[in-house]
Parts: C-alpha cells; structure tokens; sequence
C-alpha cells in the first residue's frame, strides 16, 4: 500500500485526472493525517471537493491550506472559484482582490480558465460573472 505523502500526492493527482475523486479523497486524507500542515493535501483536497460539487467542504479544506501558506494564490483563486460557485461574491471577492494584485498574468490566466469551466456549467451564476469580470479587468491592467 502506498504510503508515502508525496506518492498519495501523486496517486490523488492522477486520480483526479481520470476522475476518480474517491481514490483521491482518500489519498489526500491520508496525507493529511501523516502531515496535518501539508499544503498540497489540504489544496488538493479542497480542489478534488470542488470537482465533485462539495464547495463546503472544500471550502474548509481550501481555508486550512490558506492558514499553510496565505501567500499561496492558487489556494486563494480556488476558494474565490468555490465561493463564486455558491453564489456568494461578497466572500468571493475579497479572497480574488487580496491577491490579484501580486498574482503573475499566468496565474490570473488559470484562475479565469476556472471560472470560465464553472460558467459553463452554470451560466446563470451571478457571482461566478463578477469573477470573471473582475479576473478580466486585472489582465487589462497586467
């Protein structure tokens, strides 16, 4: 059985890109329990979440990877993604505004592929326009 955190880390990588969200919530949970502070298993977790539409609890999980590394954008755009998909911009917003303004025009990129992908399969979602919005503007201005 793999062990190893940054072989789960991989497997639950894989795991996602075949879809198999189980398998790699379990891999990110197990790295977890090995390494509570582990940035990648927290965000990965959150992430896998969010693909099978558990936003609250990814949420919870993208919030103890921020706690990790508050620098880290890409725990930051995921939690904006989640709260977006949930329809709530007022706690979107300011996790997109807090680091936007540091965040390199590739990383603002893939945030916007993300919102985008959400879009299209929810295209009535308000909160997730303004993001969008809101990403575009930042690349304007890059």
């Amino acid at each position: 059985m793999c062990q190893a955190p940054d072989l789960l880390i991989v497997r639950g990588f894989s795991s996602v890109e075949t879809q198999d969200y189980p398998q790699a919530i379990a891999d990110y949970k197990r790295v977890i329990e090995i390494d509570p502070q582990s940035l990648l298993g927290w965000g990965n977790l959150a992430w896998t979440l969010y693909c099978t539409g558990d936003l609250t609890g990814a949420i919870e999980a993208g919030r103890k990877a921020q706690a990790i590394d508050p620098t880290a954008f890409w725990i930051w755009a995921n939690l904006g993604l989640c709260y977006a998909a949930k329809g709530d911009w007022q706690s979107a917003r300011p996790l997109y505004e807090t680091r936007l303004s540091g965040a390199s025009e590739t990383a603002i990129k893939g945030a916007l592929t993300e919102i985008e992908k959400a879009l299209r399969k929810n295209p009535d979602g308000a909160a997730l326009k303004q993001a969008q919005v809101l990403l575009k503007s930042r690349l304007l201005h890059k």
